[in-house]
């Protein structure tokens, strides 16, 4: 077992449409020797149908906190939605009559649910981030890149307690970190739109609209995101969004991880920054 070793969860969406996230993820941490440990048998967060039956979302989300807390190790997540439910899944366990609920419906024992992370709070964390910097392969300084950090993370405040919700930090801190330039620009911290894409792609095509090109009115000339869902609608959906837009300059969406990669040296391959689309 490696000193650092953490049980990944992945989720849905990194898993199925965002596979990039995946690949640069193995990659990085392999770099930095830091271990992932798969877990066979883990389902969807319970997420998106957390609006329709939370106490069911919530089962859900025990049910792999369950299987994750089997390996005895802290838990990895790379999807804020996922993050989100595990720690609101954490805070419903800690009620015993919700946990005497949970026992019936899943014929599990009482667990002890293990530290919970997400990749932004291991590459940003200060010692990461130094060995980071020592392992310099490639310079990103005079890059100037927009941050967008996704709605699950930071919100709501009270219950996640991650500091301003309209002030992130994570990217910010690992961009400037590796040298670039963090651009801050207008709606940097309103929804990306994904939550209302499976419904009707019209409001969310102009939420993708707007971002870019307030991303290009202030100089930016690439974008990192945390979160899958909010890498799909900007890359997947950026060229659709801008279609009808002279002129527009169209802005490359990187996975956090696949920025830090860079960094680091390693290859496009080892990055899937084939699969990207913008």
């Amino acid at each position: 077992m490696k000193e650092r070793e953490y049980a990944i969860f992945w989720g849905c969406t990194t898993l199925y449409r965002e596979q990039s996230y995946e690949i640069s993820t193995r990659s990085v941490l392999q770099e930095l020797d830091i271990g992932l440990l798969d877990v066979n048998g883990l389902g969807c967060c319970g997420l998106p149908i957390l609006p329709l039956d939370e106490d069911a979302a919530i089962t859900m989300a025990v049910r792999n906190l369950y299987l994750l807390a089997q390996t005895e190790r802290p838990i990895l997540t790379i999807c804020n939605g996922c993050y989100k439910m595990f720690r609101d899944a954490s805070r419903r366990y800690e009620d015993e009559e919700f946990q005497k609920i949970i026992e019936e419906k899943l014929g599990i024992e009482k667990f002890e649910i293990p530290e919970i992370y997400h990749i932004v709070e291991i590459l940003s964390n200060e010692d990461v981030l130094e060995e980071i910097k020592s392992r310099k392969k490639r310079e990103i300084g005079g890059m100037r890149i927009a941050g967008h950090s996704g709605c699950h993370f930071y919100r709501p405040k009270k219950d996640l307690s991650k500091g301003d919700p309209e002030r992130p930090q994570e990217l910010r801190r690992i961009v400037e970190a590796l040298g670039g330039e963090y651009v801050e620009y207008w709606d940097e911290t309103e929804c990306c739109g994904a939550t209302v894409a499976i419904i009707d792609l019209k409001l969310p095509l102009e939420i993708v609209r707007e971002k870019v090109l307030n991303m290009e009115r202030f100089g930016a000339d690439s974008v990192v995101t945390m979160c899958p869902s909010c890498h799909m609608m900007l890359d997947l959906y950026q060229r659709q969004a801008l279609r009808d837009i002279k002129g527009a300059r169209e802005i490359p969406v990187l996975h956090i991880t696949q920025l830090v990669g860079l960094f680091l040296g390693l290859s496009p391959d080892e990055l899937g920054l084939h699969l990207n689309k913008v």
